[in-house]
């Protein structure tokens, strides 16, 4: 997740502490954010990570909202749209059920 530093907003005003993502209000995983050009525009952006299970979204989200602070106590917020993709690694479960063990399928 990246907060993007534009005209009209600092993203090194924002204290990455007190970033919040996704109804479970995860907080960044590493406990600190870095810097990087996002966007391409030449300034710096503020990326965090967050831990999709902490988050609280699930498949068939569509939209993801975070909070926080600036260092000044400011709030801020922002929501955006989201796609949740289940992980590609994963062994399925299996479903017993009718005297056949069988493997769930993706949708």
């Amino acid at each position: 997740m990246a907060i993007l530093t534009t005209e009209e907003f600092d993203a090194a005003t924002v204290d990455p502490l007190s970033v919040r993502f996704g109804p479970g209000e995860a907080s960044e995983a590493h406990g600190r954010g870095h810097w990087e050009d996002v966007d391409g525009d030449g300034d710096f952006d503020l990326m965090l990570h967050f831990r999709t299970q902490d988050t609280g979204l699930v498949q068939g989200d569509t939209q993801a909202c975070l909070t926080g602070l600036t260092f000044d106590g400011i709030g801020i917020e922002g929501c955006d749209a989201v796609r949740m993709v289940p992980p590609k690694n994963v062994t399925p479960p299996l479903i017993r059920g009718g005297g056949q063990s069988t493997k769930a399928q993706a949708r």
